[in-house]
């Protein structure tokens, strides 16, 4: 059964999981309503039934940056919000090693294209961090 109503409504358009991207990210600022957190997990659980790549809720920095965030506080809330992430799943029985697979990040890309290479490897320096203190090893995590 799909993991919310919004999910129905896209299957019953004809979609497949295997055509499907769908992530949430619900420490993102202006984020006033409940979170349905409770979709984002049983979207990885049917990834996971499945055997199916995909990110189930995101660490997303773009937010930050439009309301005029630096790239630190950006990074800041990236990694704040992937280590929530972590704890959530973590609080729902999921291993850290296969919540890490179900998370992505987010960033966002300007015309200072230095700053922003720069910007995308602190991201992946900052994550791998957080997953060896969770005591999972370095991946790759989807930018």
């Amino acid at each position: 059964a799909p993991a919310s109503p919004a999910l129905a409504a896209i299957f019953a358009k004809g979609a497949s999981l295997a055509s499907l991207t769908a992530v949430f990210d619900p420490t993102a600022p202006g984020i006033t309503a409940p979170t349905p957190i409770d979709d984002a997990l049983r979207l990885a659980e049917a990834l996971d039934h499945h055997d199916m790549p995909g990110a189930a809720l995101i660490a997303d920095g773009r937010p930050w940056h439009d309301r005029g965030a630096s790239e630190t506080q950006e990074l800041a809330g990236v990694a704040s919000a992937f280590a929530a992430h972590l704890r959530t799943f973590d609080a729902a029985g999921y291993p850290p090693a296969k919540a890490a697979a179900r998370i992505a990040l987010a960033l966002a890309a300007d015309t200072d294209q230095f700053l922003t290479i720069a910007k995308f490897r602190a991201a992946r320096l900052l994550v791998a961090r957080i997953l060896e203190a969770s005591g999972v090893a370095a991946r790759a995590v989807p930018i």
